[in-house]
C-alpha cells in the first residue's frame, strides 16, 4: 500500500527519533486504531521496498500483510459493530 492511501485510510504517523528509540536514527510508521485492542500498524519507512508499506497486527502473526480492501472491511465492520443499537433481550 502507498503511504497516501495510509494517510486516506485515517492512519496516524507515529515519529519515532533517535533519543526515544536508541538505536541511532530516527524514524515513522504509521498506525490505526479501529477500538481498543484492535491496532494495525505499518512497517517503519526504513523498511518500505518500492514505495509498498505493509500492515499487520502483531495479534495476527499468520497474517504478514493486510491489503486496502481488507482494511477498508476491517474499517467498516468495527464501525459497524460499535454503532449498533439493535439490541436483543432474548434469542
Amino acid at each position: 500500500m502507498k503511504e497516501q492511501e495510509l494517510i486516506d485510510l485515517g492512519f496516524e504517523k507515529i515519529e519515532v527519533t533517535h533519543d526515544e528509540s536508541d538505536n541511532g536514527y530516527d524514524y515513522y510508521y504509521y498506525e490505526l486504531r479501529l477500538t481498543a485492542g484492535l491496532i494495525l500498524s505499518s512497517c517503519d519507512n526504513i523498511e518500505v521496498k518500492n514505495k509498498k508499506w505493509i500492515i499487520s497486527n502483531f495479534d495476527w502473526p499468520l497474517i504478514e500483510s493486510l491489503e486496502k480492501n481488507h482494511i477498508i472491511y476491517l474499517i467498516k465492520m468495527v464501525d459497524q459493530i460499535l454503532n449498533h443499537t439493535d439490541h436483543h433481550d432474548h434469542l
